[in-house]
């Protein structure tokens, strides 16, 4: 009996008026809840889609993009009062 190292997971098809499953590789690492970024066989030969060989990434715009890095190195103040607790400084009882 072979063993299999690869995990599967239920597809969807994309296409809403389509009602199709079918098991196929996991790319997600079932991240999303039954996967919808795939077209199933029967839409690709009818409608002419292709399906792309891994998971479509957000899609942000240029402001969010902005937002994301202009706030990727800020200190959460809970992060510092956690650090000064665990090397025993008193000065974290006076921030709370």
């Amino acid at each position: 009996m072979k063993k299999y190292n690869k995990n599967f997971v239920l597809h969807f098809c994309k296409n809403k008026k389509c009602n199709n499953g079918w098991i196929d590789e996991d790319l997600t690492n079932a991240k999303s809840r039954p996967p919808k970024w795939k077209y199933c066989d029967e839409c690709c030969e009818k409608y002419g889609f292709v399906n792309p060989p891994y998971p479509p990434k957000k899609q942000l715009s240029e402001k969010q993009k902005e937002v994301i890095e202009k706030n990727k190195f800020q200190k959460r103040k809970k992060d510092e009062i956690s650090a000064k607790k665990e090397r025993g400084d008193e000065e974290w009882i006076k921030v709370i």
